[in-house]
């Protein structure tokens, strides 16, 4: 076989599909974030989700803000009392802490970001969650979130 006809060979079933795939299947296409919409109250709050570990782990951090009305939501599988701390945060925020039926057990207030690595302290709840609200710092006393307010994450909980 000639070196030109392998690498016709080559272009043919290797480059061509590989070319097809990547522009068809485009496994490298980024998805646009998905919002769901909560209430607190009669007010709406749009929040992305964080579900896995990768995503809950980056949480907020290297965002620039916070739309007023926007939040980040994390998700866990089962109740937890992990902590939570605001390394390469930009922005104060609160955190706010909610039970598997939907009850605010906790709250941080005005969550500033970390001076450094070193000088990052952790937030620690006093009670297990299985939800944790992300929002700008003092969303949650302007709306009247406290200990105990019931939040509706319906939206977020039928969504599959």
């Amino acid at each position: 076989m000639s070196k030109a006809l392998k690498y016709i060979l080559i272009v043919v079933f290797v480059l061509i599909p590989a070319v097809f795939w990547v522009v068809l299947i485009n496994p490298f296409k980024t998805t646009e974030t998905q919002l769901y919409e909560i209430k607190v109250g009669d007010q709406k709050l749009m929040v992305n989700l964080a579900e896995t570990e990768q995503e809950r782990s980056k949480g907020l951090s290297g965002r620039e803000r916070l739309d007023g009305e926007e939040g980040l939501l994390f998700v866990f599988s089962r109740d937890v009392q992990s902590p939570f701390w605001m390394r390469d945060m930009k922005f104060a925020i609160d955190i706010i802490f909610i039970d598997q039926n939907f009850f605010v057990t906790g709250i941080k207030n005005d969550a500033q970001p970390c001076e450094s690595i070193l000088k990052c302290p952790l937030i620690i709840p006093n009670d297990k969650y299985r939800y944790v609200l992300e929002v700008n710092s003092g969303y949650a006393n302007l709306h009247g979130i406290k200990k105990g307010t019931q939040l509706d994450l319906t939206s977020v909980t039928l969504r599959k």
